[in-house]
């Protein structure tokens, strides 16, 4: 058995020259077979140096492509800064002018008739300038609360009744339609025989012993006509208020003395002497799409026989909200408030219903009286910010 020893040193090359005798048949045949696994292991390390070098150029551009990456987030943030900085600049331009045409606005307003529920479009004449002016050129840095087709040509149509008073504003697009039933008069929120009594100006009276209340609950309340109707209750007290059906109603259009109309699933009124009014009420749609307001107010240092009636509408959907709102300054010719102050007054929540009763008095008879100037001054800020 012949036995060969062949020294492998660690440099693969080496491996190209065994050292075998001239005769030696066997150990030329393993050198051979050494000598090509050598050349496959050198082969292989070529591959491995040229895998390495490829690794390292794509690590190479990776880091590249990374800096370039950093170098352009780097200029976006500038950007942004530059943007931000641009806009907050932009906003306290767009602020400044607003503020000056406001004023403007209001300066000329003063100037105007004090009839700030008869104009059109929006019921107040400065307030119609300030919320057409600054809404349509968006001056608030914002779009336009008032977006849709009809809104744009006529900005408070979508949140004003279709149903006006005669001789003031064009209708809108809100189907104001109050009930019959219930009603805020100046005894509170009431049933029918009030709401009926109140807008149509009837009483029911008795032609043979039954009280007031008796007729009014037996022959207007009564779901079935009660049988001794006829021959106890006198006219205007039909049976079931026949007589003054549907008399409860409070279009828009300024200021009248019918009231507000509370728009909600089953609308109703408000009267402006009610205690309602000069509590100031706000109602919404179940939605809270629509909200209705009004008040019925002293404002601090007008005079003790002047105060204001206003109210506000507004109607959002999904584009903006649009905006109606009236209100007017009365003088009724006698002090009526105990203080120009109002937090001297003895008591402001008496004192401003009696005050609205008197202006509901004289609107229903065309006798109204226009405010001073000083008055007229504070109501309309006191409109414009309502």
């Amino acid at each position: 058995m012949l036995v060969v020893l062949i020294h492998l040193p660690e440099d693969t090359a080496a491996l190209d020259t065994p050292v075998c005798g001239d005769h030696d048949e066997s150990c030329h045949k393993l050198s051979e077979i050494v000598s090509e696994q050598a050349r496959q292991l050198k082969d292989k390390d070529q591959q491995l140096q040229e895998h390495h070098r490829t690794m390292e150029g794509t690590a190479r551009q990776l880091l590249d492509k990374d800096r370039t990456i950093s170098a352009q987030s780097h200029s976006l943030e500038l950007a942004q800064l530059a943007l931000d900085e641009h806009k907050r600049r932009h906003r306290r331009k767009l602020k400044q002018m607003r503020r000056k045409l406001k004023k403007h606005l209001v300066n000329q307003g003063r100037k105007s008739s004090s009839q700030l529920g008869e104009a059109s479009g929006t019921p107040s004449g400065v307030e119609s300038a300030v919320e057409e002016a600054l809404e349509a050129a968006s001056l608030d840095g914002t779009a336009s609360s008032t977006t849709t087709t009809s809104m744009d040509s006529d900005p408070g149509a979508a949140a004003r009744c279709s149903n006006m008073r005669a001789n003031t504003t064009t209708p809108g697009d809100l189907d104001c339609v109050p009930r019959q039933d219930k009603c805020h008069v100046p005894r509170g929120w009431n049933k029918k025989w009030m709401c009926q009594e109140y807008w149509s100006g009837g009483t029911c009276t008795s032609t043979s012993g039954w009280s007031q209340d008796e007729c009014r609950e037996k022959c207007i309340d009564a779901s079935d006509c009660h049988s001794d109707c006829a021959s106890k209750c006198g006219a205007g007290c039909n049976c079931n208020g026949d007589a003054i059906v549907d008399a409860v109603e409070c279009p828009d259009g300024g200021i009248g003395w019918q009231g507000v109309f509370i728009a909600k699933h089953k609308g109703y009124c408000v009267a402006w002497d009610s205690k309602t009014a000069r509590l100031g009420l706000q109602e919404c749609t179940t939605d809270r799409k629509t909200c209705t307001k009004l008040a019925a107010r002293h404002l601090y240092r007008m005079s003790k026989s002047a105060g204001v009636l206003m109210m506000k509408r507004i109607k959002c959907d999904e584009e903006g909200c649009a905006v109606f709102k009236a209100g007017k300054c009365f003088d009724v010719g006698q002090d009526v408030f105990s203080s120009k102050s109002n937090i001297r007054m003895v008591d402001m929540g008496d004192e401003t219903q009696e005050w609205a009763s008197l202006v509901v008095a004289q609107l229903k008879a065309g006798t109204t009286s226009e405010c001073g100037r000083g008055d007229q001054k504070i109501a309309t800020a006191g409109i414009l910010g309502y």
